[in-house]
């Protein structure tokens, strides 16, 4: 099962993934006049579960990328 820290991590995890997306939509907007910028993009994610009973799973955290366009 998991701790007690278990909430704190999900929700730090969250947190982490909402701040990688503020900042790539700050450097989209900072670098919108600049020639050759390519926009960048945050894709999120739910981790892997933890399966806590047969019909119960738990989401760990959120996962998150910074995609460049090219």
């Amino acid at each position: 099962m998991a701790s007690q820290f278990f909430g704190l991590n999900v929700a730090y995890t969250g947190l982490l993934a909402s701040n990688a997306a503020l900042n790539t939509t700050s450097n989209n907007i900072s670098n919108v006049q600049t020639e050759g910028y390519s926009r960048q993009e945050v894709k999120q994610e739910a981790s892997t579960p933890i399966r806590v009973s047969f019909f119960f799973k738990l989401f760990t955290s959120i996962k998150h990328r910074v995609m460049f366009n090219l």
